[in-house]
């Protein structure tokens, strides 16, 4: 739930943050770039600049994994470290293991916070 949810307040201005990141992503480094992501996002505290989200994720089945952690890794700093926190890199390699990767697109962020009861507290001091 808490990926679809990040997901549901970036989806607004994905596709300006994709297109902001493809502009600068060869001449800023990350600390520079964070600003105008944020601000290509809204304005908020965090954004995703990869082309996926879980909806286009479950459009490609034979590139899940690969596609998956694509999606993870385009967070800002501040989720990624969630993301690391709550290992989700070994969540994923169980479901890619299993084959129950694709399977549980889009609902693997079910799968995910089932995983991670202390998620909210965490994810809001994080991006806070």
């Amino acid at each position: 739930m808490v990926l679809r949810r990040l997901d549901l307040v970036l989806e607004p201005q994905k596709d300006v943050v994709i297109k902001q990141f493809e502009q600068f992503k060869e001449s800023l480094d990350e600390e520079r770039l964070t600003p105008i992501l944020r601000q290509a996002a809204g304005g908020i505290n965090f954004y995703n600049h990869s082309f996926y989200d879980l909806r286009r994720l479950a459009q490609d089945s034979k590139n899940i994994e690969l596609n998956f952690n694509n999606y993870l890794n385009g967070y800002s700093k501040n989720v990624r470290e969630i993301i690391e926190i709550f290992q989700l890199e070994k969540i994923i390699t169980k479901l890619v293991k299993n084959d129950l990767l694709y399977r549980s697109t889009p609902p693997v962020e079910r799968v995910v916070c089932s995983s991670l009861p202390r998620i909210t507290s965490t994810v809001k001091s994080i991006l806070i």
